[in-house]
């Protein structure tokens, strides 16, 4: 409005300039809002706003039709409905209102169901673009380059049919433009959504941020200090302004964000110290309900979480336990429920290149930690370190490494001798009789056979003693 009454060299309302200066939030210039026009600091003169801008609508549809277009208006607060509202009932017939406002809002605006029933408004029902229209849409755009289905599928679920996140989209593969630049570009956008919005809100959105996936009600109740129907009112907002959807499952309801991008941008905003602190906070919280068989997905959080806390030796820990799943051992001599669990759960497939690679990596990783925490004396590492030479002796005995193997896999026994880690030690005898009966070398059996036993009964395992009895016959 006031670059057309410049335009046009018209004289400016009373208090126009208060109004302008100090309510209107500006994103190019990032001003903020510094309401001093009143007689008291404490209240503001609704109606002074009022004429103010109502006076300016009069003046600009004396010389021309008036366009007002008002996007997403779900996101305003109650004193800026009213003051719309009056607007509207005495707006003059030269300026016409777009407004537009998300179908999940609902009947939030009471005020503005009534402007419909005194035919001041008009409603028009959109709904967001489906699948099959984003895909029209996307064939319309890309007429000289090859839309592949991933990339449809891709930009929908990005954009979820969202007009404003669909164009972004658009032109990141038509442009082939930076997604880290794009983001950029919204973050004026998204800064606007976001504001206005109460603590309890803001502590709910940063909670999901960071945990990054679909995160259970109960567990967000049990993170955040807040009675459980301030949460679930706070969380009924938040779906309907369109921020966060309901997922329900086997195990339960979860939200998340609806568009990866707004939860990109509440996690930027955060300090580097909220971040450390938030993520430690959560991977503790799940490490303590993971239960004594837990799943291939439980290990990738733990690890994404601890790595971002920065956390060297949990981080370490978790990836030493996926590498273990991930080489999906399973044997016939000695079968267990847990190798059963890691073969169904596992479905990445490694190459011999792969597998001794990311070896490697762990290995280079487990150097580290230990230089880091001063030798082997620390327990946590002395437990990486039996995972991990367990893991690369069984590899490379597989593979027909034996002199390799071997060397680990005795290495797991002396460590775990030291530390009095029965269970480790048994599996690295029981490791040790599989290569015997590969190498046909019956003493290497006998004498693994005989200690492995001895193991057993130090913790009474009733099950493993048995096979190695029947072993010895």
């Amino acid at each position: 409005m006031e670059r057309e009454l410049d335009k046009q060299h018209l004289k400016r309302p009373p208090h126009w300039k208060s109004v302008k200066n100090n309510l209107v939030f500006d994103l190019k210039k990032e001003n903020y809002p510094t309401p001093q026009i009143l007689e008291t600091s404490e209240n503001f003169n609704a109606d002074l706003i009022f004429k103010s801008i109502h006076n300016a609508l009069g003046i600009l549809g004396a010389h021309k039709k008036v366009v007002i277009i008002l996007e997403d208006i779900q996101w305003l607060d109650q004193y800026s409905v009213r003051l719309l509202v009056n607007l509207i009932l005495n707006n003059t017939e030269n300026a016409l209102f777009l407004l537009t406002t998300s179908d999940e809002a609902g009947d939030s605006f009471e005020n503005l169901n009534i402007l419909v029933e005194l035919n001041k408004l008009a409603v028009i029902s959109l709904k967001r673009f489906n699948k099959v229209e984003v895909t029209g849409i996307l064939k319309k755009f890309f007429k000289t380059k090859k839309i592949t289905p991933q990339i449809a599928d891709d930009i929908y679920e990005k954009s979820r049919g969202n007009a404003f996140f669909l164009k972004i989209y658009i032109d990141v593969y038509l442009h082939n433009t930076d997604e880290k630049l794009i983001f950029k570009i919204m973050q004026n956008v998204l800064k606007e959504k976001f504001t206005g919005f109460n603590q309890t809100s803001i502590k709910i959105l940063r909670a999901i941020a960071v945990y990054n996936g679909d995160i259970k009600v109960e567990f967000l109740l049990e993170q955040l200090d807040l009675k459980a129907f301030e949460l679930i009112d706070a969380i009924n907002d938040l779906v309907r302004f369109n921020i966060l959807e309901e997922k329900r499952d086997d195990t339960g309801l979860k939200i998340n964000f609806i568009h990866e991008s707004y939860r990109d941008f509440i996690y930027e905003e955060l300090s580097e110290t909220t971040k450390l602190i938030m993520h430690r906070e959560i991977a503790q919280a799940l490490e303590q309900k993971l239960s004594s068989r837990g799943d291939i997905q439980s290990y990738l959080t733990l690890r994404y979480h601890y790595e971002l806390a920065n956390d060297k030796v949990k981080r370490l820990k978790y990836e030493g336990i996926i590498l273990y799943y991930h080489l999906n051992f399973s044997h016939e001599l000695f079968p267990s429920m847990d190798d059963f669990e890691l073969t169904n759960q596992t479905k990445l497939k490694l190459n011999n290149e792969s597998a001794l690679n990311w070896i490697h990596e762990v290995e280079v990783e487990l150097q580290k930690v230990i230089n880091l925490k001063g030798g082997d004396q620390n327990s946590d590492v002395v437990k990486i370190e039996l995972l991990f030479f367990y893991c690369k002796g069984r590899y490379l005995i597989r593979c027909g490494n034996y002199q390799e193997g071997i060397r680990m896999i005795r290495r797991v026994i002396v460590l775990s001798e030291r530390s009095g880690d029965l269970k480790s030690e048994l599996q690295g005898h029981k490791q040790m009789i599989i290569y015997g009966i590969q190498t046909n070398n019956p003493e290497i059996m006998l004498l693994h056979i005989t200690n492995g036993i001895k193991v057993a009964r130090k913790f009474n395992n009733v099950l493993e003693s048995g096979v190695l009895y029947r072993l010895y016959g």
